[in-house]
């Protein structure tokens, strides 16, 4: 598998750790481990007593069913736990697309969402957010006409990786009985999940076929 450089972490590569001031990131300013460490008492203790060894394939049970917990519809037993994004992209992807399948993904993305899907040898549709004088939109009546007939997944990412929009609940009830009429699955990148006000619940918590 060949696949195309993702451009952002090269602009990253180049300036992240060199830069005077640093103004592209999306996460907040991280604490050191100490100042994490006090939030919960024997934290500290407790850390330093960690075996450095191989750990359960499907995760740790109790950060399971802690992550669980986030979700309304699902237990432990439908959590997967990953080293990061890139990882669960690269898995997913992997494991349900084939040669010639069709993505439609909301775009802007997270560009592994669509890399990795090009690199498998899969078609890919983007279903475009707009900017307009009032903030960035998206249009579901449009997405139906993306459907062909060898779609297999529609790919979200809410909040939007880079504009912050937001679909609503309305929205995704919307997406999610398109998706059921054509058999779809559902790819929802969640990662900034919690930083907007009245976000919807989880997608996975309102289309039995999401991930």
């Amino acid at each position: 598998m060949k696949i195309d450089d993702f451009r952002l972490e090269k602009f990253f590569n180049k300036y992240e750790f060199n830069a005077p001031y640093l103004l592209c990131c999306s996460d907040c300013e991280s604490m050191p481990l100490g100042e994490l460490l006090s939030l919960e008492p024997d934290a500290k203790e407790n850390f330093l007593k960690s075996q450095l060894g191989y750990s359960e394939s499907f995760g740790d049970p109790e950060l399971l069913f802690e992550i669980s917990k986030t979700y309304d519809c699902i237990d432990e037993r439908g959590i997967l736990e990953f080293a990061g994004a890139q990882e669960a992209i690269f898995i997913f992807m992997n494991s349900v697309l084939e040669k010639g399948d069709h993505l439609i993904t909301m775009f802007p993305a997270y560009q592994s969402t669509y890399e990795i899907c090009r690199a498998i040898g899969c078609e890919v549709s983007n279903w475009e957010l707009v900017q307009t004088s009032n903030g960035w939109t998206i249009d579901t009546d449009s997405l139906a006409n993306l459907v062909k007939p060898n779609t297999k997944i529609i790919a979200l990412c809410s909040p939007n990786n880079p504009t912050g929009y937001c679909l609503s609940m309305e929205q995704n009830k919307a997406i999610a009985s398109l998706a059921q009429r054509h058999g779809l699955l559902v790819f929802s990148d969640e990662v900034y999940r919690g930083l907007s006000e009245n976000e919807p619940p989880s997608f996975a918590d309102i289309y039995e076929s999401a991930f």
